[in-house]
């Protein structure tokens, strides 16, 4: 017996999805100057339920990236 395939999505659901995701990444950026990229490999990995290791030297700001995204997200 094969599985149920899942509906596609609305395109209303992917416009609403759109959108938030450019809210989350447009109030991270304001939060994190200068830091696009990483920003948006984290947002990313965050889509796709995947693990992030942020590197760097301190003051890079990885903390306040993760703070602002848990702020954001409400976690």
């Amino acid at each position: 017996m094969k599985p149920e395939p899942r509906p596609l999505l609305t395109p209303e659901a992917v416009s609403a999805a759109q959108a938030n995701i450019a809210k989350l990444v447009r109030e991270l950026r304001r939060v994190l100057l200068g830091k696009e990229e990483m920003i948006d490999d984290v947002v990313a990995a965050l889509l796709a339920q995947g693990h992030v290791l942020l590197e760097g030297l301190p003051g890079l700001g990885k903390t306040e990236l993760v703070k602002a995204l848990s702020r954001l997200l409400a976690l």
